[in-house]
C-alpha cells in the first residue's frame, strides 16, 4: 500500500508532497520466525498481534504537479500496491482524477480531524512493536519527523503515516486484542414486561 499527500503548491515554503509505502506481514508464518522470536521475548504467542506493518519505502519533493504525477505512477510501477491511499485535499484532488482515468487503485482519504488527532490514533500500533522499517538511508529522516512532530520543521510524511496506518487500523490489519470495540452496537429492542 502506498499513502500520498500533495502539496498546495511547489513554491510553498514548507509543503512537500510526499509517499511512503508499506507491506503488512504475518509475523506467524513460517519464514519470520527470527522476528517472532525477538517480538515474543517473555510473552505468550496469543499475546502478540499477528499482523505487522513495515515501511519500504519514502519519498518527498517541492515538485510541479505534473513531475509528482510521475513519481507516484513510477512508484506505483515499482512496488505494485495493492492500494493507493491519497489525501483529499490540495493536489491530492487532481491526482485522484488522474490516476483513476489509468485504471490505478485508488482510495481517496479526507482527514476527519485535526493532525494531532490523527497523529494519536496511529500511536498504538508503534507503541504494541507493529511497525517495522527497511533499514535504509531515507528511513531514518522519515522516523525524525515523525518523532519531532509537531514541532518539527515539516510535517508530509508524517501525514503519509498516519494515514497509512490510520487506514490499516479500520481495515482491521492492525487490530488488537486488548482494545475495546467502540463500533456501535444495535440496541435490544425493549419488550413489554407484563405480570
Amino acid at each position: 500500500m502506498q499513502s500520498i499527500d500533495g502539496a498546495y503548491e511547489e513554491e510553498e515554503e514548507n509543503d512537500h508532497s510526499a509517499r511512503t509505502t508499506w507491506g503488512v506481514f504475518d509475523i506467524f508464518h513460517a519464514d519470520n520466525a527470527p522476528v517472532l522470536e525477538a517480538v515474543l521475548k517473555g510473552k505468550k504467542r496469543h499475546d502478540v498481534q499477528r499482523y505487522h506493518a513495515i515501511l519500504v519505502e519514502a519519498w518527498r519533493g517541492k515538485v510541479p504537479f505534473s513531475t509528482f504525477k510521475r513519481t507516484v505512477i513510477d512508484g506505483f510501477k515499482e512496488h505494485e500496491p495493492d492500494r493507493l491511499l491519497i489525501e483529499k485535499k490540495a493536489s491530492g484532488i487532481s491526482l485522484i482524477q488522474e490516476l483513476r482515468k489509468g485504471g490505478l487503485p485508488v482510495k481517496p482519504m479526507l482527514p476527519d480531524r485535526s493532525k494531532k488527532s490523527r497523529a494519536h490514533a496511529a500511536e498504538i500500533p508503534f507503541e504494541q512493536g507493529c511497525i517495522w522499517y527497511m533499514d535504509r538511508n531515507w528511513a531514518q529522516p522519515v522516523i525524525r519527523e515523525c518523532a519531532q512532530f509537531p514541532n518539527g520543521e515539516y510535517d508530509d510524511w508524517v501525514d503519509t503515516v498516519t494515514q497509512a496506518i490510520i487506514w490499516l487500523r479500520r481495515t482491521y490489519h492492525l487490530e488488537f486484542r486488548d482494545e475495546e470495540d467502540d463500533t456501535p452496537q444495535p440496541r435490544e429492542e425493549k419488550k413489554p414486561i407484563y405480570g
